[in-house]
């Protein structure tokens, strides 16, 4: 439905969230990410025909050299492929993911080559210093992750954003996304439950958690 697509929209665009964004240009390592993220799913959601893997592959070439936040881009079409389309159509367009995952295996290693043992040894580049002031390096803490996601649930819906700053507010946001998110999935896959609306309430979630991750 449109109307409702349009409403969300322009509550999302309202959303504080993005009001670094109209003050900092060199955001644009999220921004043009972002942009070519979703121009890539469109790409893959909304062309029928051999020209969406090429075109999707393309935008995340694009995203990824406008920063490393595009690296779940493959993850976010798998997603879509498995919960937006009949179980009978996945294997279409499985070429343009295998050459996605590849790609983005091989950024990961660049990236990680370049953290751990380029950038350490370097005296002249600015961005060595920075990350030995800062102790900056891959990794993992789940409860940081279930924090973040409520704090950008917040940055998204204007109306969470006043009480999403409080720790136990956190935790208590996190794990409801991601109890809802465990459980609408589920239920999708298992075919118990899955109508246009689910299917989409489903993906959502998914790519919430999974662009954020």
């Amino acid at each position: 439905s449109r109307v409702p697509a349009a409403a969300t929209a322009v509550l999302y665009l309202t959303a504080p969230g993005h009001a670094i964004a109209t003050c900092w240009n060199a955001l644009f390592t999220m921004t043009g990410a972002a942009f070519f993220y979703f121009l890539g799913l469109w790409a893959w959601v909304g062309i029928d025909g051999r020209s969406r893997g090429p075109l999707a592959l393309l935008c995340f070439v694009a995203a990824l050299l406008s920063s490393e936040h595009g690296i779940s881009f493959p993850l976010a079409v798998s997603a879509a492929t498995v919960l937006l389309y009949p179980r009978t159509s996945w294997r279409h367009g499985l070429w343009a993911q295998v050459t996605m995952y590849a790609l983005a295996a091989a950024y990961v290693l660049a990236k990680l080559y370049y953290v751990r043992v380029v950038l350490p040894v370097s005296e002249t580049d600015p961005m060595a210093r920075a990350i030995a002031l800062q102790g900056y390096s891959p990794q993992f803490d789940p409860a940081t992750m279930v924090t973040q996601l409520a704090t950008y649930l917040g940055f998204a819906t204007g109306v969470l954003y006043p009480i999403a700053e409080k720790a136990w507010v956190k935790w208590i946001l996190g794990s409801a996304f991601i109890g809802t998110w465990m459980v609408t999935t589920l239920v999708v896959l298992s075919g118990r439950l899955s109508s246009r609306p689910v299917r989409l309430v489903s993906f959502g979630l998914t790519l919430f958690g999974t662009a954020l991750g």
